[in-house]
């Protein structure tokens, strides 16, 4: 693969996919670099930790959800049950539909 796979979208796919595939349990540092041939230390350049990189694919799929239902015409308001990376607690996801982005526009 080649070194631009090695940016931030490529680590974050590379982590999607292994967690699909064997588990969030299962997932490395080691195993997010070796799935995109990528030394351990680009990993650590774009991110601080294995939390690090969890935690900005939590939000990364929060603001897909969001952006999928603006795109049918919903605002909505997506949050975190606790602050990320809160020690012992359990991430929660709300969302709060608050109507149509233009009412009455057909």
């Amino acid at each position: 693969m080649g070194r631009a796979q090695f940016d931030q979208a490529g680590f974050l796919a590379a982590a999607r996919t292994l967690i699909a595939e064997r588990g969030l349990e299962a997932l490395t540092v080691d195993s997010v670099a070796e799935r995109i041939g990528a030394p351990k230390g680009s990993f650590y350049y774009r991110f601080d930790s294995r939390d690090a990189l969890l935690g900005e694919l939590w939000l990364t799929t929060v603001l897909a959800y969001q952006e999928g239902f603006a795109a049918l015409g919903q605002r909505v308001i997506i949050s975190a049950g606790v602050p990320l990376g809160t020690p012992g607690a359990t991430n929660m996801l709300r969302i709060a539909f608050v109507g149509e982005e233009n009412p009455g526009a057909q």
